[in-house]
């Protein structure tokens, strides 16, 4: 298989999960969700906060483009948000 543009950034177990996870759209958004949670282990959270929403929007924005591609937009903003961080375990989840 061929590298991918971000294969220099992730461990050898990270570039399996995301391979075995999906392509396109899903798999930008599979880097972007692991990013996150390094973010969200690092003590640069704490420090940059809005480092952290900027990287929940840009997840947001990304499921929000698979919905609209596949047809199923996500009912508002909120929802898509409400998605990503109950996928995360930060949100609720009903």
């Amino acid at each position: 298989m061929d590298p991918g543009p971000y294969d220099r950034y992730f461990t050898a177990e990270e570039k399996k999960a995301l391979t075995d996870a999906a392509t396109g759209v899903d798999a930008e958004i599979g880097a972007a969700r692991v990013a996150l949670m390094r973010l969200l282990s690092s003590g640069l959270a704490e420090e940059r906060p809005e480092l952290v929403l900027r990287a929940v929007e840009s997840i947001v924005r990304a499921i929000r483009v698979r919905h609209q591609i596949s047809g199923g937009a996500a009912e508002s903003l909120l929802d898509a948000a409400d998605r990503v961080l109950a996928e995360l375990g930060l949100g609720d989840e009903g």
